[in-house]
Order: C-alpha cells, then structure tokens, then sequence
C-alpha cells in the first residue's frame, strides 16, 4: 500500500533523519560508480549510478514527507 504523502504518520525529524541516511547512501554509491568507471567497469559503474539515483529519489520523497509533517 502508498501511503499518501501528504498524511502521514511520521514526525519532521523521523522524515529528515531518514533523508539524510538515504542521501549518505546515495553518495557511497557514485563513490563506488566512480571506482568501477575508474577501473574500465562500465556495466558496475552505471548499476551503482542508478542505485544512487534511487536513493536520491528517495530522500527526495522523505523531505517532502519532513515538509508536510504535522509536528
């Protein structure tokens, strides 16, 4: 189930810690895209691209949730 973004149970600081875990996340995955494209590894290069794009996506979602929580 989605829950609706604008109603939601979770608190601005819940919402905001895990943006930032998300975008920690993100960062260690172009870390790691950028060692395999170092290394020639274009193929594990674009995967950890696209998982840190993911994870930006979805700290995107969580401070969207931060900005509409009803503390």
């Amino acid at each position: 189930m989605i829950e609706n973004i604008r109603n939601h149970p979770y608190t601005c600081a819940v919402c905001l810690e895990t943006a930032r875990l998300f975008e920690h996340r993100a960062a260690k995955h172009l870390v790691e895209a950028q060692d395999w494209a170092d290394q020639g590894v274009a193929n594990s290069a674009l995967e950890f691209q696209t998982r840190a794009r993911l994870a930006q996506q979805r700290a995107n979602a969580w401070h969207l949730r931060a900005k509409n929580a009803s503390d």
